[in-house]
């Protein structure tokens, strides 16, 4: 029986290279043939009567009830997935739209570690499928189902963004989950009265292809992970101000999902994105809120593993990650879920609790620390209690905890005593990070596009060269004995292999430290 065919109409076909039947959607129409994709990544063009001709599933899968389970399920094998209007998806989150019906212009090429090299994702050119509407300057980073590249929007306005394109076949992961998981929790969380300090990715524009697809969001400055061993190359610490700071973003960034009933999976500090605004912009009032909105905030980024809870009948419904489902970074991950224990909120509150750990003691942390004696692993001068209890709550994985009153009281104990209404105190320290992982130029980003070169026809827009940051010894202390030979440069290591440190090791001896207000205090 032959239907009338609608953009956002939901087909059913048989494929060799799937197992049973796989669903789709139609996307676009263009005359007498329409773009449909497939739930394995596939987008293919077809005839309106072939598409006429196709099944429909029993129900419709707005209309789908919840999965009916009766145990612990893997939340990625099979898991219940909606074909929501894209359009509306993208109308919800204000974000332009670009489609096309042919073959990309670009393509992501990866090339494997060798020896000292890591692994990186290249982003390349393909001038005969036409010109892309960017211009590529860098790599930023890459995971399991993407990449993201610094580029320049060939628009009017030519907005530097952070452009996401996720690789073949990894579409389910990819972008429209991104989009469909944020634009739920838009419609699911009511918008803040005031700029949060911590929250999740701003969309900006989609691009739509026949084989691939992209999003441009906006561009931060940094990671927490980068952050961290910027500070690590230079010898200092978090200070208490800035670490309260980042905590708050942090607590508040997950609680968003939280509060629309979805888990992240996979929050870590190379998930954690960094925004600085300028000092001159910060306004009066409660200084936690006037920095905020001044442009300084904590994003948490890639809801590529996010669960929803909704889409289970049971409201408590737990998960289990299956031997071929895709997994958390271990170092990140609760203990007892990597020996197959069933999960919920213990899977993000474990590793934001082992993230501000690491902020906080400046340590990894390990198997003998447990929530009783984390007081005397915490810098002194700062408000050993608070930050153990709240720690203890995060590590321990009490589900009952609420990440929203944890960032509340973080705030408070900010504002009243450790600043005191001195608001300059805290955006210095800010700035003085802004400094760090930027350098100055980051104030001109159209100065900093022209020393860059755009990616040229089929040229690999490669990531930057790591530098190694040494500190140089004080101009008025002597040298002592003859001059040392210069120490050979250590190869760079991975962001992957190093995502893991979120501050230096503890120093050994009784070393002396400098945090970011020039105070320097002794490590025990």
């Amino acid at each position: 029986m032959k239907r009338e065919v609608t953009v956002d109409r939901v087909v059913q076909a048989s494929f060799p290279a799937a197992e049973g039947v796989v669903e789709g959607i139609v996307r676009q129409i263009d005359g007498a043939r329409c773009l449909v994709e497939w739930d394995h990544g596939v987008s293919e063009w077809y005839s309106l009567r072939a598409v006429s001709a196709m099944k429909e599933p029993a129900m419709s899968p707005q209309k789908r009830r919840p999965a009916r389970t009766s145990g612990p399920v893997d939340p990625y094998a099979g898991r219940p997935r909606k074909f929501p209007s894209r359009g509306a998806d993208l109308a919800q989150l204000g974000v332009r739209a670009t489609t096309s019906p042919d073959a990309a212009p670009f393509e992501l090429k990866r090339r494997a570690a060798s020896g000292s090299k890591p692994e990186h994702v290249s982003l390349v050119a393909r001038p005969r499928r036409g010109e892309a509407p960017w211009v590529a300057h860098r790599a930023l980073g890459h995971g399991a189902f993407g990449a993201v590249f610094d580029v320049t929007l060939r628009t009017e306005a030519r907005p530097r963004v952070a452009l996401k394109i996720c690789f073949a076949g990894a579409r389910r992961f990819g972008i429209e989950r991104e989009i469909e998981v944020l634009a739920e929790v838009s419609r699911r969380r009511p918008a803040p009265k005031t700029a949060p300090v911590g929250g999740l990715a701003e969309l900006e524009t989609f691009f739509a292809y026949r084989d691939a697809s992209a999003v441009a969001m906006r561009l931060a400055d940094t990671t927490l992970s980068d952050l961290a061993k910027g500070l690590r190359g230079v010898a200092m610490r978090f200070s208490e101000p800035v670490a309260l700071f980042y905590a708050i973003g942090t607590l508040e960034a997950v609680d968003a999902l939280h509060s629309a009933d979805f888990l992240h999976a996979d929050v870590k500090p190379d998930n954690l994105c960094l925004t600085y605004g300028e000092p001159d912009d910060v306004g009066t009032g409660k200084p936690v809120d006037a920095i905020a909105a001044a442009g300084y905030r904590v994003t948490l980024i890639d809801y590529s593993l996010a669960v929803d809870l909704r889409a289970y009948e049971n409201p408590d419904q737990r998960f289990v990650s299956g031997a071929d489902s895709p997994a958390q970074v271990p170092e990140y991950c609760w203990p007892p879920a990597l020996k197959d224990a069933s999960w919920r909120r213990e899977i993000d509150l474990y590793a934001t609790g082992r993230i501000l750990y690491q902020v906080a003691a400046g340590s990894i942390l390990t198997k003998t620390l447990t929530s009783t004696n984390l007081e005397t692993r915490l810098p002194r001068g700062w408000n050993r209690r608070l930050w153990a209890d709240v720690l203890a709550k995060l590590i321990d994985a009490d589900e009952s905890v609420d990440l929203g009153a944890l960032a509340r009281t973080m705030r408070r104990h900010l504002e009243k005593n450790v600043l005191a209404g001195d608001t300059a105190k805290l955006v210095e320290a800010l700035d003085h990070h802004r400094r760090l992982v930027t350098g100055e130029a980051r104030r001109g980003a159209d100065a900093a596009a022209t020393r860059v070169k755009p990616m040229e026809a089929d040229e690999s827009c490669e990531p930057p060269e790591q530098r190694t940051v040494r500190v140089s010894p004080s101009p008025t202390q002597p040298a002592r004995g003859r001059a040392k030979r210069p120490r050979s440069e250590a190869p760079a290591r991975s962001s992957r292999r190093a995502r893991a440190v979120v501050s230096y090791a503890e120093p050994k001896g009784n070393a002396k430290l400098r945090n970011s207000h020039g105070v320097v205090w002794t490590s025990r």
